[in-house]
């Protein structure tokens, strides 16, 4: 973890709870960063890859369908 990581304290990872990061990788892109199993573990997902996927509207799946995607800041709605 560098300084420059900024801890979003409201967002968690699913299953543990643990704070996501927002942080520069090596390679200098911008991603979101999860842990898990305690901090042993962990994720990096490219913001602007995430990003773009997800304002395509739907996201293609590994068997060529696609999956509909909005996105909805209403935490009360359950589905899509």
């Amino acid at each position: 973890m560098q300084s420059e990581d900024l801890h979003f304290w409201n967002v968690r990872e699913y299953a543990e709870g643990f704070p996501v990061e927002l942080a520069i990788n090596e390679s200098g892109r911008l991603v979101v960063r999860a842990y898990n199993e305690a901090g042993h573990n962990g994720v990096e997902l490219d913001l602007y890859d995430l990003l773009q996927a997800i304002s395509y509207g739907e996201i293609p799946n590994e068997y060529g369908a696609s999956i509909p995607v909005r996105l909805s800041l209403d935490r009360d709605r359950e589905g899509p």
